[in-house]
């Protein structure tokens, strides 16, 4: 098997044991960045003894650099009145190696000392990062964004750190901040400010407070120049809060007996479908008895309005007066609503269609009342037009 392979598993099965004994073993720092240079570094770690054991520790280093770390003491023994230790280690890398960031893993492992060589329960295991950035020949950055939202009315910071990663330095820093939409749109455009002089090793951070005014998920994208070379970083993000409100609820082409379906119209104010919602109807009657209940299935609500079903079984109901109650379940929240229902041999009357009934009716009665008294002010001045003739 490759040895990179096999090393790569030892790592593996190290970290599952690392997180499982956090508590027992630690490390610090448990990871450290250096430069690249062909210069010899000591680095010096501490271990934390937080189980108080007499232990007897190995320490190995992993990667494709490892054949370039010295351990100074590969064996150390700890003991249980020894809160820490410390152990040091030395890296000296040589003059050819490839651009960007290289790792190394130094892993410290208890090695089981009881007199059965078939006990391995209990054994502790950490590990410590080094990471080396090797710079990239001439001019050369690279950004990360990082999105997070404030409490001044859902406004957004974009951070961008722009890093120069290169062996030269960079003159202006420039560029343009735009916000979009899933469909490309721009939502929000501004002109970042230039920033002078970055040198190698470096790094230059960009903010930008924004409010889009509308809920939903974007696109955060930055177009940097440096000198003359261009960069775009960008990030999905979420603004603001979903919202779902319930606006109507209606029965059609029922029958007495049969299964009812529920339309109950939503609204959403996301820009993204909302997925996976679902919900419960509880049917009792005015004294509270529960006589039907009914549950539904995930289904997606559109952005803007949608419709979500509910199908209830209404063969042991009688006619009369109920209140139908809707739970829906969309993420971490939960939407009631009770609707009085009036139900027919032939139709569900409920609560909104109620009063949507009730309002039209007043309309009604507005539009004939009004008609009534332009009738009578007519009849009237054509009265007064006869006496004073």
């Amino acid at each position: 098997m490759n040895k990179k392979i096999i090393i790569g598993i030892l790592l593996t099965i190290i970290v599952i044991i690392s997180i499982h004994n956090v508590n027992a073993l630690g490390i610090t720092p448990s990871k450290k960045i250096i430069e690249y240079d062909t210069e010899e570094h000591t680095i010096s770690v501490r271990i934390i003894n937080n189980e108080a054991k007499d232990m007897t520790l190995q320490i190995s280093a992993g990667g494709p650099l490892a054949d370039y770390v010295t351990i100074d003491e590969p064996i150390i023994n700890i003991k249980s009145t020894e809160g820490e230790k410390e152990f040091t280690y030395k890296i000296k890398l040589p003059p050819d190696l490839t651009p960007g960031p290289k790792s190394i893993i130094v892993s410290v492992t208890e090695i089981n000392t009881a007199s059965d060589e078939n006990t391995m329960s209990g054994l502790l295991a950490v590990s410590h990062q080094l990471q080396i950035n090797v710079p990239y020949t001439g001019l050369y950055a690279e950004g990360y964004l990082s999105m997070s939202s404030t409490t001044q009315n859902d406004a957004t910071v974009a951070a961008l750190n722009v890093m120069n990663l290169g062996t030269e330095n960079i003159n202006i820093i420039k560029g343009t901040l735009n916000v979009k939409d899933l469909n490309g749109k721009i939502v929000y455009s501004k002109t970042i400010p230039e920033y002078k002089d970055t040198f190698p090793g470096t790094s230059i951070k960009i903010e930008e407070l924004f409010n889009i005014g509308l809920s939903g998920k974007y696109i955060a994208e930055y177009d940097v120049d440096y000198d003359g070379k261009e960069i775009t970083v960008s990030k999905e993000f979420y603004t603001g809060e979903y919202n779902i409100t319930l606006i109507n609820a209606s029965v059609k082409n029922f029958k007495l007996g049969t299964i009812a379906k529920l339309d109950v119209d939503l609204s959403n104010n996301w820009n993204v479908p909302i997925e996976d919602i679902y919900g419960e109807i509880i049917i009792t009657d005015l004294n509270g008895t529960i006589v039907g209940r009914a549950n539904t299935s995930g289904a997606t609500i559109s952005p803007s309005t949608g419709v979500f079903t509910v199908y209830w079984d209404t063969a042991n109901i009688k006619t009369g007066s109920y209140i139908i109650n809707l739970k829906l379940h969309a993420g971490n929240k939960i939407i009631t609503q009770e609707y009085p229902a009036i139900i027919n041999n032939n139709e569900i009357l409920i609560g909104l269609q109620k009063e949507n009934q009730k309002i039209n009716m007043y309309i009604v009665a507005v539009v004939l009342i009004s008609l009534a008294c332009i009738m009578l002010l007519i009849l009237f001045r054509r009265r007064n037009k006869k006496i004073y003739k």
